[in-house]
């Protein structure tokens, strides 16, 4: 029958700005899986990520003779499944009746979009707290973080060094030497560069020193801190205080399919109403996954 008002009426008026609301508390976070993860796009369930190794080096050609050939060939696949997480929150039928609905509902409005973010930077952060952990593998069937990362090609290589050491100046180095002189799969040289460097915040300070210092840190000379004036980080230091290993430190590289999110549907909230209750109930979701698909995307030291 028309002209017949629900419970519904009033809050769906206000509809636009709940969903302003919404959004606008999506802005305020800092983004940490956006700093740490390169974000690609995904239209399917899951996408897989298929490693290529290389056709190797050129050979010398002698004069009239012919030219060999080499073939690229399909080396380890990731594969990368989406998954939705989501929360719903209500305003109850006597708050809106007793007009205390806008503020209730554009504070849970943002409360549960704090709710999306911090359970997306929980799980970026676990993909580095569980970087040396045997029951997370990749698509090379080891841990993100490891001394001996089989090559398609024969051979291994190295993302974490065979001793780990706490966040120093030598150490940072030797880091970022081993990324340097990193290896292709097919075993050639593949010289990486350092992006950023990752810390727990308890190493806050001593990440900072390192990356913005232009003079070496924690010494009387006067040498110039060759990390900064080199611009060998030049994402700087982020200090990600979701990280749960505070003694692990990382450095994130230039590498394009290093550390993936994955993102299949952005966040978004929707309303009904509970026709028993009357209540009005707002929910939200988004459909992502976060990992891997080279594990060259980030070296590290993993210290408890």
């Amino acid at each position: 029958m028309s002209g017949i008002e629900t419970t519904g009426s009033v809050p769906k008026g206000l509809w636009p700005g709940v969903k302003s609301s919404f959004e606008a508390a999506g802005k305020k976070t800092a983004n940490y899986h956006e700093m740490l993860f390169k974000k690609v796009s995904s239209d399917k369930k899951y996408e897989e990520y298929v490693q290529v190794v290389g056709h190797g080096i050129a050979q010398l050609k002698p004069e009239a003779s012919p030219v060999q050939f080499a073939s690229i060939r399909q080396g380890y696949t990731t594969r990368l499944v989406n998954a939705t997480y989501a929360l719903g929150t209500t305003v109850t039928f006597e708050e809106m009746k007793f007009n205390k609905f806008m503020k209730p509902a554009f504070t849970r409005t943002e409360r549960l979009r704090n709710s999306l973010h911090q359970a997306k930077q929980i799980i970026a952060a676990n993909i580095f707290d569980r970087s040396a952990n045997t029951t997370y593998t990749g698509g090379d069937g080891v841990t993100l973080l490891n001394t001996a990362h089989p090559m398609a090609a024969g051979g291994t290589w190295a993302n974490r060094p065979t001793v780990d050491s706490a966040l120093n100046e030598a150490a940072l180095q030797d880091l970022l030497i081993q990324i340097r002189t990193n290896r292709a799969d097919n075993g050639d040289i593949n010289p990486l560069n350092g992006h950023q460097l990752v810390v727990a915040e308890n190493n806050f300070f001593v990440g900072n020193q390192l990356v913005k210092n232009a003079k070496q840190p924690e010494t009387f000379s006067n040498n110039e801190n060759l990390i900064v004036t080199l611009g060998m980080l030049p994402g700087g230091c982020v200090a990600n205080p979701y990280l749960q290993t505070a003694n692990a430190w990382y450095v994130t590289t230039n590498i394009d399919d290093g550390m993936i999110y994955q993102e299949a549907i952005g966040a978004d909230i929707w309303e009904d109403n509970d026709s028993k209750t009357r209540d009005y109930q707002i929910m939200a979701a988004e459909t992502y996954t976060l990992g891997w698909a080279n594990p060259r995307g980030v070296f590290g030291n993993f210290l408890i």
